[in-house]
């Protein structure tokens, strides 16, 4: 279970607390607020701070919600780049998984590639994000210690899988050098 860095304050769930009386809140918080209605109001809501307060609570849905919904997240994350910080939650999510973000990268090349005038600037902004998020996650630099525990470096075990002994002296000639 990761811990979710803050995205709301409390001033952003006072807000929230304000709308109507206190009603959206209270539909947020309770029993009938499923993942179906979170992408609605994540889409209708553009208000900044009912915005972060619905960010925020992405930290808590299950991987499998967030992965059926990520077409849609993704959208909606390049529809609002500069008003919330939907885009920041899902490159946490691509530093934690790699495979998530690969999801992420295809979803926002696709729309790179299509050059929707719209969207073409965020979308190519958070592309080299969710690129910098694979490379410098948690995910991938547990794959790099895991390669570094796991032996000798690759020209060894390319030796010690080859039967050519002409290979092998190669190889040795090489890694003496």
């Amino acid at each position: 279970a990761h811990s979710s860095p803050l995205l709301c304050s409390r001033e952003s769930v006072s807000a929230v607390g304000r709308m109507s009386g206190g009603s959206l809140l209270r539909l947020f918080q309770s029993e009938y607020f499923d993942a179906h209605l979170h992408m609605h109001y994540l889409l209708r809501m553009e208000q900044s701070g009912v915005q972060d307060y619905l960010v925020n609570e992405l930290y808590k849905m299950t991987d499998d919600d967030i992965d059926f919904y990520l077409p849609q997240l993704s959208q909606i994350a390049l529809l609002r780049y500069n008003k919330s910080s939907l885009h920041r939650f899902l490159l946490d999510k691509a530093a934690q998984s790699m495979p998530f973000a690969l999801k992420i990268h295809w979803l926002v090349k696709s729309i790179v590639e299509d050059k929707t005038p719209e969207l073409y600037e965020s979308a190519l902004a958070m592309l080299n994000q969710c690129e910098a998020a694979m490379v410098n996650s948690s995910a991938s630099s547990g794959a790099r210690e895991e390669e570094e525990e796991a032996g000798p470096p690759r020209a060894q075990r390319t030796l010690r899988s080859s039967s050519d002994p002409d290979l092998q002296s190669q190889l040795r000639a090489n890694s003496e050098e």
